[in-house]
């Protein structure tokens, strides 16, 4: 929880939204968030780089997943 309290709150709701999930696409995250698609997928990617979330690829998926890391 202590990751938590670190991020700031515009990614905390994102990555709240994602424990919910814990594997989701960011149309999925931003329909929990009440954001864009776009602005999510941003979040997702800053979150990534953190090391907080992981993207995965699906063979047979076209978009990408993000995982959320515990």
């Amino acid at each position: 929880m202590s990751i938590l309290l670190a991020l700031p709150d515009h990614l905390r709701k994102t990555m709240l939204a994602l424990a919910k999930l814990v594997e989701a696409r960011a149309d999925e995250v931003a329909e929990i968030t009440q954001r864009t698609r776009a602005i999510e997928s941003g979040y997702l990617n800053q979150l990534v780089r953190l090391g907080y979330v992981k993207k995965i690829r699906r063979k047979h998926h076209p978009s990408l997943i993000v995982k959320y890391i515990e």
